[in-house]
């Protein structure tokens, strides 16, 4: 199994997790929203399938189909395995699991 990534440590990207810890389990479902799309693209272009990934992170494949289906909703140790494994830039890690809620808490800024 592949070590736990950190890609999203550094000060700012910690300050959004703990934004996302401390709001309300209906906002923090829709802080959670995955660009699903994006990322199945990405997975086909760097020539893996979401069955090795789902092999790589250590979940069942009907798990990561059934997570894939439903918005992403991945754990951030698993986003963080996912960034490792596809391999995705800290940018397109960014822009596939935190897209939504960056957006989100710009509007509330």
């Amino acid at each position: 199994m592949l070590q736990k990534s950190y890609f999203f440590i550094d000060k700012e990207k910690d300050k959004m997790y703990n934004n996302i810890k401390s709001c309300n389990n209906a906002t923090r479902k829709e802080a959670y929203m995955v660009n699903v799309q994006k990322l199945k693209g990405l997975i086909v272009e760097k020539g893996t399938t979401q069955q090795a990934i789902a092999d790589s992170i250590g979940i069942d494949r009907s798990t990561f189909y059934r997570k894939m289906k439903n918005g992403g909703n991945f754990s951030l140790e698993e986003a963080g395995l996912i960034a490792e494994t596809v391999p995705l830039t800290e940018n397109e890690a960014m822009e596939i699991f935190f897209a939504d809620f960056v957006a989100k808490t710009q509007q509330m800024m």
